[in-house]
């Protein structure tokens, strides 16, 4: 009699040698871990210098009789014992023939079986691999180290001693043969080089601990695979077939068994990080197809329906009638009623190779094709979990491909563009069971009616249902395809369109983003070089005594002409700065982005404004001290003028006397000549010396007189000769010198006659130069001082009345476009509605009622602004107050809750009052407005509303920083404001037509009359409100 005797080679041959690969022999692990009702199951790859992978679940572990009566017995039955074929949660069982334990040789070379029941102490069993490869040893020469019931405080103390029971197995005398020596150093060098990783072994023990206080952990290293190269996101595995195939099975197995059962979870750690896996079609992705099959097969027969998107309805209701009714998938299986595997469902999805034939968008289409780069074609599941390798992207089980190759014009479906999955079951189809290498299922007859009823199914929907390969075939995908093909020109067109849309707000958007970058820095430089010119401009005029009256003049003009210039270039510059964005894509903007874009504009316009009132101010102070200089050198040629006038007097005087004088010595000279002529008989002699000597006293009478009309005509030629009205250029100072010093030197000649008047009349010129000089100064300097006051006064009174304008014209030109916007709003809408009328197009009525709900958003909007417009609601009329400001409320939404504050309405529903809506509602909005502003960078951010019956008072409060007493008054003051944005005349505007109506607006400061920490507005309605 004979008997088998079991080579040590048998555990390498149905582990490592059995196992297709090492994806495989985790999966097996990991189903093992599952099998044992764990609710949880942590893998750790570590890929450093200690490589090792490491599986530590928290299910019911084993204690010293399971190992040694069922871990260490292979083909056990421990599992098929079961009737049921159940767990004690319920779970089927998802291995079956004894030997996973045996798939962790195909892990690494070495492994730690670390195990507890939760009344057991830790079992620890350690093996090494290589030691079964000796084909001289049988299995009972190999001994498995193993401690039992372990405390683990002496877990250290253990792996030594296993380790040391290990390297006895090494010391039979076969691996001392010269045939086997070699090998025995180097597993005795393995075994002593290659040490557990302890800390991590621990940190896994006192985990399970804490999970149940029972578990498993095995522990490999030695490792045969390089598992960096499948897990990592740094490693492309485009050019490495091995790492892209093994990557992808093994996302799909995780990814399945995580999508097993709700209690049963799985983490997967790379180097301490946690690894993410998903990869297998889910519900959401079933709903991405043009052709979807989904039912059971039961019988011979399909029961199920078909569902086509956009496919003519009447067909596809004809379609679901002959499906519903059993669909025959027995062709060509003879005696299928004895091979019938049992019912399994099925979930098939197709979609079409071509863009244009298909009803998948762009996103769509990329889930798809990424999960087919993981999970290819059709893929079979056991009680929830796929069965390797079906599914895997080389693997078309069905035949697909071979079939449209051979019947390319009446089949279409394809391996690529075909993907779902077949759900069978353990207690359903028994006889599908798994091969012993894990490489699928056992091709039996079961095997082959399974295939073969699928493989009818998927050829009698073609032929029949689908495609126009018969006559009598419905051809739904005829129907679907011309729908989707008109589908996709229309998109086609409309994502040209976007495209165009896109790359202009692309650049719209970009040159935004730099000119916030850079229009302030440039606003800034212009400012400051006008800065720098107006002050060279300054220190120009500080010589303005020196320039001449024609210059001032000049000056005058030009300095008028430059104030308009600087303010044109500041105008350009500052239209330049500001940026303003298209409407059409104003929705696209981020509400932060269009908010900073609003605060430059704020912050530019501020720039601007402030920098012209530095211009003016500085051109009226440089007009004011011209105009002054202006007006000195003119009063000073006036009094120059009055000087020449009175020397022409002067003149006149002079030549009045000179005349007289000379009729006076004509005389005497006649007087003489009778005398001597009487005389001439008695003293001829003498006579003839006195007529010698009164000759010769005529002669120099007559030529002082004579010298003396010289001069004067001299003087009076020169007096001509000047041009009192020429005053430039001329050194008049000097010349009346001279002048002056001639007439003294024609005085003195004279001075018994003019010595007297002349000193009285420079006295009194010298006196009236001193008191015009005094009052010259007084009046220039009280007339600087009005001036001053009035220019400034003006210009004030200038920009104030500016404001006014604008307001005014604001409200004249809300008026004009509301009335406008409700035309044409109302003339949309009947546009919509007709084009809808006439319209059977899914897209275009699609893309109408986004246009629909546009409009009505908008003019909901411009709605809001309508109790605001004077020509509607002046009149008054009864007003529920809550609703009003709800009405407000829904107008500010995109601030208030873009912020984050919280608007309280807290005013009754039956407050109603008599009022005029166009003068309250802005009011209303101007405080609510202001409130936003100053709670939005507080902690506490609330704006409250409230009415008091018994005030008749309506209360706005915030959270804001508050009112201080010392404003309370001014903040009603026009202009005031300490906001840096605002006008300074809201408040004011709101009080006078409050005040207008009998109502009144005021500030409550005393904290026990308010709610809210902040500002708080009362505005009291008089008696005639209630009526």
């Amino acid at each position: 009699m004979g008997s088998f005797k079991t080579s040590a080679r048998a555990v390498e041959l149905l582990g490592r040698k059995q196992i297709r690969d090492s994806i495989t022999a985790l999966a097996e692990l990991m189903k093992n871990s599952y099998d044992a009702d764990a609710e949880f199951l942590q893998v750790d790859f570590v890929t450093s210098e200690n490589k090792s992978i490491s599986l530590c679940d928290n299910g019911v572990g084993m204690d010293e009789e399971d190992i040694k009566n069922k871990w260490l017995v292979l083909g056990t039955k421990s599992k098929k014992s079961r009737e049921k074929r159940t767990t004690e949660k319920n779970r089927r069982l998802m291995g079956e023939k004894g030997i996973g334990r045996l798939a962790v040789a195909r892990l690494g070379q070495q492994m730690w079986l670390i195990s507890k029941k939760k009344d057991s102490g830790w079992n620890i069993l350690f093996l090494n691999w290589n030691l079964f490869e000796n084909p001289d040893l049988f299995l009972d020469d190999v001994q498995i180290p193993a401690e039992y019931n372990v405390s683990f405080l002496n877990f250290e103390r253990c792996f030594k001693h296993l380790k040391e029971l290990q390297l006895k197995n090494l010391e039979v005398s076969i691996w001392n043969t010269e045939k086997h020596i070699k090998t025995k150093q180097h597993w005795i060098e393995q075994i002593e080089r290659n040490q557990p990783d302890l800390k991590l072994i621990n940190e896994l023990c006192e985990q399970i601990e804490l999970e149940g206080n029972q578990g498993t952990i095995i522990y490999s290293n030695c490792l045969n695979d390089d598992w960096y190269r499948y897990l990592s996101a740094e490693i492309t595995t485009k050019e490495d077939l091995v790492a892209t195939k093994n990557k992808k099975r093994l996302h799909a197995f995780i990814n399945d068994l995580n999508n097993a059962d709700d209690d049963f979870k799985t983490e997967i750690f790379l180097d301490g990080e946690v690894k993410k896996f998903d990869a297998e079609f889910n519900n959401n992705d079933f709903s991405i197809y043009d052709v979807k099959i989904e039912g059971r097969i039961e019988k011979g027969l399909f029961f199920g329906e078909i569902d086509a998107k956009n496919v003519d309805a009447n067909l596809l209701y004809e379609a679901n009638k002959i499906l519903s009714s059993g669909f025959n998938v027995t062709a060509g299986i003879l005696n299928w009623e004895k091979y019938d595997c049992g019912p399994f469902a099925i979930k098939f999805c197709h979609v079409e190779s071509e863009k244009g034939k298909s009803s998948l968008t762009d996103d769509e289409r990329k889930i798809v094709e990424e999960r087919n780069d993981i999970v290819g074609g059709i893929s079979i599941y056991r009680d929830n979990v796929r069965v390797l390798p079906y599914g895997e992207l080389e693997n078309d089980f069905l035949g697909i491909e071979q079939r449209r190759t051979k019947h390319a014009g009446n089949y279409m479906f394809s391996h690529r563009n075909t993907y779902g999955r077949i759900d069978i079951t353990s207690a359903e189809n028994p006889m599908l069971e798994d091969k012993s290498s894990r490489e699928g299922l056992l091709e039996n007859e079961e095997f082959y009616y399974f295939i073969k009823t699928i493989e009818n199914l998927l050829i009698r929907l073609a032929r029949e249902l689908l495609t126009d390969a018969r006559v009598s075939s419905l051809k739904l995908r005829d129907s679907y395809v011309k729908k989707n093909e008109k589908n996709y020109e229309k998109k086609k067109r409309i994502s040209a369109y976007e495209k165009e849309l896109d790359t202009a707000y692309n650049a719209e958007k970009r040159r935004a983003e730099q000119r916030l970058k850079l229009e302030k820095k440039k606003i800034n430089s212009f400012i400051n070089n006008q800065v720098k010119f107006i002050d060279q401009l300054i220190n120009e005029m500080n010589g303005i005594q020196d320039i001449t009256y024609k210059e001032l003049l000049s000056k005058s003009s030009e300095l008028d002409h430059l104030r308009r210039k600087l303010q044109n270039e500041l105008k350009m510059n500052e239209d330049e700065a500001l940026i303003e964005t298209s409407e059409k894509f104003e929705h696209r903007y981020s509400v932060d982005f269009l908010d900073e874009i609003e605060g430059h504009n704020h912050e530019i316009t501020r720039m601007v404004s402030k920098h012209v009132e530095y211009i003016e101010g500085i051109i009226q102070e440089l007009s004011i001290e011209l105009s002054e200089e202006i007006k000195r050198q003119k009063d000073r040629f006036v009094n120059k003028e009055k000087i020449v006038r009175n020397l022409m007097e002067k003149h006149e005087e002079i030549k009045k006397v000179v005349k007289s004088n000379q009729s006076t010595i004509e005389e005497m000279i006649k007087n003489c000549e009778t005398i001597f002529s009487k005389r001439s008989s008695e003293l001829d002699q003498l006579l003839k010396q006195q007529t010698k000597f009164s000759e010769e006293i005529i002669a120099e009478v007559q030529d002082l007189s004579k010298n003396y009309y010289g001069s004067l005509e001299s003087f009076e030629e020169k007096l001509k000769r000047i041009d009192v009205s020429d005053k430039e250029d001329i050194e008049l100072d000097q010349k009346m010198q001279v002048l002056t010093k001639e007439i003294l030197e024609l005085e003195s000649s004279w001075k018994d006659n003019f010595e007297k008047s002349v000193k009285i009349i420079d006295e009194e010129r010298e006196s009236r130069e001193s008191q015009f000089k005094i009052l010259e100064s007084k009046f220039n300097s009280e007339e600087n001082f009005i001036v001053n006051d009035l220019s400034r006064d003006n210009y004030h009174l200038k920009n104030e009345l500016e404001i006014y304008s604008d307001l005014a014209s604001l409200g004249l030109n809300a008026e004009i476009v509301d009335h406008e916007m409700n035309q044409l709003f109302v003339n949309v809408f009947d546009a919509i509605n007709q084009a809808k009328l006439g319209i059977d197009d899914e897209y275009a009525e699609y893309y109408l009622n986004q246009i629909d709900a546009g409009f009505r958003a908008i003019s909901s909007r411009q709605s809001q602004l309508s109790p605001g417009l004077r020509t509607k609601n002046t009149y008054k009329k009864k007003i529920n107050i809550r609703k009003m400001i709800d009405d407000l409320s829904f107008f500010f939404v995109n601030r208030l809750e873009h912020n984050g504050i919280d608007f309280i309405n807290k005013v009754s529903e039956d407050v109603e009052l008599k009022i005029s809506l166009s003068k309250v509602y802005p009011v209303l909005s101007n405080i609510i407005y202001n409130g936003i502003y100053w709670v939005t960078d507080r902690d506490e951010k609330k704006i409250l509303v409230h009415y008091d019956r018994d005030e008749n008072a309506l209360y706005i409060e915030d959270s804001g920083p508050g009112i201080t007493p010392r404003i309370k008054d001014k903040i009603f003051e026009p202009f005031f404001s300490t906001s840096s944005t605002g006008r300074g005349l809201g408040l004011t505007i709101s009080k006078k037509v409050l005040e207008e109506q009998g109502y009144s607006l005021e500030v409550v400061l005393d904290q026990k009359d308010k709610i809210l920490v902040g500002a708080c507005f009362k505005i009291k309605f008089n008696e005639e409100s209630l009526g």
